[in-house]
């Protein structure tokens, strides 16, 4: 009975989020009917949060209190010492939590760090293993002062599928334990952090799609080690990327069923290179053993010269094919 009322509440939830009606009032109010329909309306409402204060506001209210510090900053403190008990209505709806997508502001802001990090503090102390969040599979942020990355460990395990990061955020020291979990990443940043993910990708056997900075040819040799690979997206920066010619890295063969390469402006520098565009792109396939079905380009406008794109046309028909199943090609 609940698996089919879930079905139909679904539907309806979708519909109210596609037609952005401002329904979702009236469909949180179904919450306080039956316990049946009470269930499956709650378990919608928290699949996704955008923040994790509406987890914070479940706490008892003699437990914490909101405040204004000297310097006009709203934080929050604690006014006693929590105890088991005071979680037990938090864990009942972290429960809930499949996806985080804070895709407008933070999902973790500084003012609640410390009532956050208490939360996690006790939980260890109740529960050795698991997460704060046991069932969460998405998480999506798009500050990249965010101050949830500072949790990953305790959010990452177990079942945690796609990370999406925002530019060049700063990544946990112990990210390299948390990658085998993933099959979806995004994580566009320098050189440094980028060869952090690259030296840790031979554990990530369940990858399925990953986006990241193109920085080096020796470097990007690892994703030979990605065999369940479908979409691979590389990012080239100007002043990021370096596109240096090498010999072509045969030994690692690079496969996955779509490639798209993206040429990015750099932000911070005002230098159009007439070699960063098309040239660029000839570079990386030169320089790496790429099999594909599918190839996806997109340069940023004033990387396209006309006599540049003609070129790259005329070497990229001349790319040999596959001689194999795959029917990809081979650059």
């Amino acid at each position: 009975m609940h698996d089919i009322v879930f079905i139909i509440f679904q539907m309806v939830y979708a519909l109210i989020i596609q037609e952005g009606s401002g329904g979702l009032g009236a469909f949180a109010a179904l919450s306080t009917t039956s316990s049946t329909i009470s269930e499956a309306v709650l378990q919608l409402l928290w699949k996704k949060l955008t923040s994790m204060e509406p987890l914070i506001y479940l706490l008892p209210h003699d437990l914490i209190q909101e405040y204004e510090s000297s310097d006009g900053v709203l934080k929050w403190r604690f006014l006693r010492t929590p105890q088991q008990s005071d979680l037990e209505r938090f864990q009942s709806y972290a429960r809930r939590v499949k996806m985080i997508c804070a895709v407008d502001g933070k999902a973790l802001q500084s003012r609640h760090i410390h009532v956050f990090q208490t939360l996690a503090a006790l939980h260890d102390r109740i529960r050795s293993a698991g997460s704060l969040l046991p069932y969460l599979y998405h998480i999506e942020l798009m500050d990249k002062s965010d101050c949830l990355i500072q949790y990953l460990d305790r959010l990452l395990l177990p079942g945690l599928q796609t990370l999406i990061l925002p530019p060049h955020m700063i990544l946990p020291p112990d990210v390299q334990t948390l990658l085998p979990h993933l099959q979806n990443l995004v994580y566009i940043s320098d050189a440094f952090h980028t060869s952090m993910i690259l030296n840790s990708l031979s554990n990530c056997t369940f990858m399925h799609r990953l986006t990241l900075s193109y920085i080096q040819c020796s470097l990007m040799a690892s994703l030979a080690s990605l065999h369940q690979l479908i979409s691979l997206t590389l990012i080239i920066i100007p002043g990021t990327s370096i596109m240096r010619k090498t010999s072509s890295i045969s030994n690692h063969s690079i496969r996955m069923e779509v490639l798209n390469i993206q040429v990015e402006p750099n932000l911070h520098s005002s230098n159009v290179s007439v070699n960063i565009g098309f040239p660029a792109i000839i570079s990386l396939l030169s320089n790496h053993h790429i099999i594909c079905q599918g190839l996806s380009i997109n340069i940023h406008q004033e990387y396209c010269f006309a006599n540049l794109i003609l070129h790259f046309f005329n070497i990229l028909t001349s790319l040999p094919s596959v001689d194999d199943d795959d029917d990809g090609f081979l650059a």
